[in-house]
């Protein structure tokens, strides 16, 4: 799933990272194939457990 359209981490702006924490927030379990600073970031501020 690709939910916010950027090709690496190095990305970072408020678009980015809103999409994200939306995207994030609507599900209930997430699983990451890879580290991403700005994903992680997200996730933590999601306030997903």
């Amino acid at each position: 799933m690709d939910i916010a359209g950027f090709k690496s981490g190095l990305q970072v702006n408020r678009e980015v990272i809103n999409k994200c924490k939306t995207a994030i927030s609507e599900y209930d379990i997430i699983h990451f194939h890879t580290f991403n600073p700005v994903l992680a970031w997200a996730a933590n501020k999601s306030n997903k457990k």
